[in-house]
Protein backbone atom coordinates (compact mmCIF):
# COMPACT_ATOMS: atom_id res chain seq x y z
CA UNK A 1 0.00 0.00 0.00
CA UNK A 2 2.08 2.94 -1.55
CA UNK A 3 -0.23 5.66 -2.69
CA UNK A 4 1.44 8.36 -3.78
CA UNK A 5 -0.12 10.70 -6.21
CA UNK A 6 1.54 12.99 -8.89
CA UNK A 7 0.24 16.67 -8.60
CA UNK A 8 -1.45 17.47 -12.08
CA UNK A 9 0.08 20.44 -14.12
CA UNK A 10 -2.53 22.58 -12.43
CA UNK A 11 -2.30 21.28 -8.84
CA UNK A 12 1.49 21.64 -9.20
CA UNK A 13 1.17 25.64 -10.39
CA UNK A 14 -1.98 26.12 -7.68
CA UNK A 15 0.44 24.52 -4.54
CA UNK A 16 3.55 26.39 -5.79
CA UNK A 17 1.82 29.59 -6.47
CA UNK A 18 0.22 29.57 -2.56
CA UNK A 19 3.51 28.30 -1.29
CA UNK A 20 5.22 31.38 -2.94
CA UNK A 21 2.43 34.06 -1.57
CA UNK A 22 1.93 32.62 1.94
CA UNK A 23 5.94 31.69 2.80
CA UNK A 24 7.27 34.59 0.84
CA UNK A 25 9.72 31.98 -0.39
CA UNK A 26 12.89 33.22 -2.30
CA UNK A 27 15.03 30.21 -3.26
CA UNK A 28 18.80 31.40 -3.69
CA UNK A 29 21.56 29.05 -4.12
CA UNK A 30 23.88 31.70 -3.44
CA UNK A 31 22.45 32.72 -0.06
CA UNK A 32 23.53 31.23 3.13
CA UNK A 33 22.38 33.19 5.95
CA UNK A 34 18.67 34.95 5.41
CA UNK A 35 15.60 31.92 5.39
CA UNK A 36 14.19 31.65 2.28
CA UNK A 37 11.41 31.88 3.49
CA UNK A 38 9.17 33.55 5.95
CA UNK A 39 8.99 31.35 9.08
CA UNK A 40 5.42 30.25 10.22
CA UNK A 41 5.23 30.79 14.12
CA UNK A 42 5.61 28.93 15.91
CA UNK A 43 8.52 26.79 14.49
CA UNK A 44 11.90 25.42 15.28
CA UNK A 45 14.52 25.60 12.30
CA UNK A 46 17.26 22.50 13.15
CA UNK A 47 20.70 21.99 11.26
CA UNK A 48 21.48 19.40 9.46
CA UNK A 49 24.77 20.25 8.62
CA UNK A 50 26.32 17.07 11.35
CA UNK A 51 23.64 14.72 10.09
CA UNK A 52 24.85 11.61 9.05
CA UNK A 53 22.40 9.68 6.97
CA UNK A 54 23.49 6.36 7.67
CA UNK A 55 22.86 6.87 11.13
CA UNK A 56 20.16 4.83 12.31
CA UNK A 57 18.75 7.69 14.78
CA UNK A 58 18.66 9.69 11.69
CA UNK A 59 17.20 7.20 9.45
CA UNK A 60 14.54 6.92 12.36
CA UNK A 61 13.59 10.66 11.47
CA UNK A 62 12.11 9.22 8.59
CA UNK A 63 9.66 7.20 10.91
CA UNK A 64 9.15 9.94 13.68
CA UNK A 65 7.24 11.98 10.99
CA UNK A 66 4.94 9.43 9.19
CA UNK A 67 3.89 8.43 12.39
CA UNK A 68 3.11 12.08 13.56
CA UNK A 69 1.82 13.22 10.10
CA UNK A 70 -0.63 9.86 10.83
CA UNK A 71 -1.30 10.93 14.36
CA UNK A 72 -2.24 14.31 13.52
CA UNK A 73 -3.94 13.82 10.52
CA UNK A 74 -7.50 11.69 9.92
CA UNK A 75 -7.18 9.03 7.46
CA UNK A 76 -8.04 10.45 3.98
CA UNK A 77 -6.78 13.60 4.71
CA UNK A 78 -3.97 15.08 1.71
CA UNK A 79 -0.55 16.08 2.70
CA UNK A 80 1.93 17.39 -0.22
CA UNK A 81 5.48 16.10 -0.72
CA UNK A 82 7.15 18.99 -2.76
CA UNK A 83 10.40 18.74 -4.58
CA UNK A 84 11.31 22.41 -5.72
CA UNK A 85 11.61 22.61 -9.78
CA UNK A 86 10.38 18.34 -9.29
CA UNK A 87 7.87 15.91 -8.95
CA UNK A 88 5.58 16.99 -6.64
CA UNK A 89 2.58 14.44 -4.75
CA UNK A 90 0.33 14.48 -3.05
CA UNK A 91 -0.66 11.21 0.06
CA UNK A 92 -2.82 10.29 2.29
CA UNK A 93 -0.06 9.33 5.55
CA UNK A 94 -2.55 6.94 6.30
CA UNK A 95 -2.48 5.09 2.83
CA UNK A 96 1.72 5.14 2.72
CA UNK A 97 4.51 2.82 3.69
CA UNK A 98 7.06 5.28 3.95
CA UNK A 99 8.32 8.82 3.97
CA UNK A 100 7.92 9.01 0.11
CA UNK A 101 10.32 9.41 -2.82
CA UNK A 102 11.07 13.01 -2.08
CA UNK A 103 11.58 12.82 1.81
CA UNK A 104 12.44 15.21 4.60
CA UNK A 105 16.27 15.60 4.26
CA UNK A 106 16.81 18.00 1.44
CA UNK A 107 19.61 16.69 -0.36
CA UNK A 108 20.04 19.15 -3.18
CA UNK A 109 16.50 20.85 -3.39
CA UNK A 110 14.17 22.29 -1.56
CA UNK A 111 12.05 19.58 0.10
CA UNK A 112 8.40 20.30 1.61
CA UNK A 113 5.80 18.53 3.56
CA UNK A 114 2.93 20.33 3.89
CA UNK A 115 -1.02 20.06 5.42
CA UNK A 116 -3.24 20.10 2.92
CA UNK A 117 -4.22 23.65 4.22
CA UNK A 118 -0.70 24.67 4.87
CA UNK A 119 -1.18 24.79 8.78
CA UNK A 120 1.88 22.47 9.70
CA UNK A 121 5.04 21.15 7.67
CA UNK A 122 8.58 21.23 7.13
CA UNK A 123 10.51 23.17 4.63
CA UNK A 124 14.31 21.49 4.35
CA UNK A 125 16.73 24.19 2.60
CA UNK A 126 19.76 21.82 0.76
CA UNK A 127 22.15 24.49 0.87
CA UNK A 128 22.02 26.27 4.52
CA UNK A 129 21.81 22.39 5.21
CA UNK A 130 18.30 23.03 7.68
CA UNK A 131 14.85 22.02 8.18
CA UNK A 132 12.44 24.30 9.77
CA UNK A 133 9.43 22.28 11.24
CA UNK A 134 6.29 24.25 11.56
CA UNK A 135 3.00 24.37 13.21
CA UNK A 136 1.69 23.16 16.46
CA UNK A 137 0.35 19.65 15.77
CA UNK A 138 3.47 18.74 14.30
CA UNK A 139 5.71 20.24 16.83
CA UNK A 140 3.65 18.59 19.82
CA UNK A 141 4.91 15.60 18.26
CA UNK A 142 8.50 16.21 16.99
CA UNK A 143 10.42 18.57 18.65
CA UNK A 144 11.70 16.74 21.93
CA UNK A 145 13.19 14.11 19.52
CA UNK A 146 14.30 16.54 17.24
CA UNK A 147 15.88 18.76 19.54
CA UNK A 148 17.74 15.30 21.34
CA UNK A 149 18.95 14.75 17.50
CA UNK A 150 19.63 18.02 15.82
CA UNK A 151 20.78 21.29 17.24
CA UNK A 152 18.48 24.56 16.88
CA UNK A 153 19.12 27.08 14.97
CA UNK A 154 16.47 29.28 15.46
CA UNK A 155 12.90 29.29 16.71
CA UNK A 156 9.92 31.39 17.49
CA UNK A 157 8.37 32.06 20.99
CA UNK A 158 5.48 33.51 21.01
CA UNK A 159 5.70 36.41 18.34
CA UNK A 160 9.41 36.57 18.80
CA UNK A 161 12.54 34.75 16.90
CA UNK A 162 15.33 33.76 18.51
CA UNK A 163 18.80 32.23 17.49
Amino acid sequence: MNTWSELSEHEYATIWNRFYTDFKFKPDYYERLKPAIVEPSPFVTFDLSAVNLSDKATMDIDRLFLDSFRTITSTGRVMYSLDWQHTCYRFDPHAVDDIGPIGWYPDGDYYIFLADDFSFGTFGHPWQRLICVFGVSLLGHVENSLRNRLAVLRESTGNEIVG
